[in-house]
């Protein structure tokens, strides 16, 4: 019995005549390959799909479907790239190519090089002076293995952004900010994920105390001794780009996992599963229901897991800060949201918060910092007006209206 569905765009059709079987691809799978979102090449999906690429292009031009560059002229193009900087200016030609693709526009490489070049060629040559050593990664096929982790950057503002990603492609299968950190909340973020990407045969987490829950979880519903759960170091350096390119043709080509544990007992699943060997066949006799309904045994099972869990913890789950909301009630909030949209709207700049002598200063637009051991490394950082004089102005305009909105609350 195997657990993984494999997608079949082809049919092969027997007409009865001399010659090879004729071919007929799934019309709607087509277009979605060949989508401007997607950066699949016809030969990358003629070979996925095991036909000819001149098969390809035949079934393309008869349905209709093409995948020809949008026509933009170099100005429009600059303009285009200049908007995506102001919001990203670390980004290099990957960010800028996977932005004009959301977008629904199809660029060229070299012409979105040479608009970088054009645009941000300081910012090019830095990027291009960082090299990137990169890790190799295997996962079999899609829902195989996922990975949960927690980040707290901003944990002293009360936030962290709990996520989980599919190791096959880097599909972020679900990721929300929380105002804790308790593993109770990890696992709620799990299981929403599995709801809508399917059940992942295991897991792979830090050793925080967050994950523990999410451990409990895993190991009772796909058995023991099978490494439901993995417990390690964080992973570093996720990549991200074509991710859903990647989970598209890796169900092709691979298959998916198919969750086959629901209602199987935990001893069940032990048994005919192990930790080692091929999967062993078993019959519906043994997939009956052999869940106990008693509530009492239900959570000592999921103690006695959680005990045999916790030597892998390191830590316990850091804790988050308390944070005030300044508004009494929605009401004021979205009061205050709307105030704003006009004040932003009306370009005005507060005064008392310095926003209005940046213009009249020589303000450096690049930025020397030292790094390595003794500082001896430079590296120049650059600071263009465009794009942090925008964000001065928006963040003075905020801490305005939000000081007259708190005055007027406490005078109420």
């Amino acid at each position: 019995m195997s657990s993984v569905i494999i997608p079949q765009p082809i049919k092969t059709i027997l007409t009865g005549k001399v010659g090879a079987p004729r071919k007929e691809i799934d019309v709607a799978y087509l277009r979605e390959a060949m989508s401007v979102k997607r950066n699949i090449t016809q030969t990358e999906l003629a070979k996925h799909l095991g036909i000819h690429r001149n098969m390809l292009h035949k079934m393309m031009k008869t349905h209709g479907i093409s995948k020809a560059y949008t026509r933009l002229t170099n100005p429009q193009l600059d303009t285009l790239i200049q908007s995506f900087k102001r919001s990203r200016p670390q980004s290099g030609i990957r960010y800028a190519t996977g932005f004009l693709r959301r977008s629904n526009l199809r660029v060229q490489r070299h012409r979105v090089i040479q608009s970088l070049r054009r645009v941000d060629g300081i910012g090019n040559f830095l990027r291009h002076q960082q090299k990137i050593r990169r890790r190799r990664y295997y996962v079999k096929f899609p829902n195989a293995l996922w990975h949960v982790d927690g980040h707290h950057k901003l944990i002293r503002w009360g936030i962290v952004i709990h996520g989980c990603v599919d190791g096959f492609d880097r599909t972020i299968t679900g990721i929300r900010a929380h105002t804790n950190n308790r593993s109770s909340t990890m696992l709620q973020l799990f299981k929403d994920a599995a709801a809508e990407f399917g059940m992942p045969s295991r897991v792979r987490g830090d050793r925080g105390g967050e994950n523990i829950d999410l451990a409990v979880y895993m190991v009772t519903r796909n058995g023991p001794d099978r490494a439901s759960f993995l417990w390690g170091s964080s992973t570093h350096n996720t990549r991200i780009e074509r991710l859903w390119d990647l989970r598209f043709l890796g169900q092709t080509q691979f298959g998916v996992y198919q969750d086959d544990c629901e209602g199987v007992h935990p001893d069940t699943i032990n048994r005919y599963y192990g930790v080692y060997g091929k999967l062993r066949g078993r019959n519906d006799t043994d997939t009956a229901n052999e869940s106990d309904s008693e509530e009492e045994m239900e959570e000592t099972l999921a103690n006695t897991i959680a005990d045999s869990q916790r030597p892998n913890l390191r830590h316990d789950g850091v804790p988050v800060p308390c944070h005030a909301n300044p508004f009494p009630d929605d009401e004021t909030a979205d009061t205050f949201l709307r105030v704003f949209a006009e004040v932003v709207r009306s370009n005005a700049e507060p005064e008392g918060y310095g926003a209005e002598v940046l213009d009249s200063v020589d303000y450096p637009t690049l930025e020397r910092l030292t790094y390595g051991r003794g500082g001896r490394k430079e590296l120049e950082i650059s600071l263009p007006l465009i794009v942090w004089k925008p964000r001065v102005r928006l963040w003075c305009q905020a801490v305005s209206l939000l000081s007259m909105f708190i005055e007027e609350t406490e005078t109420e």
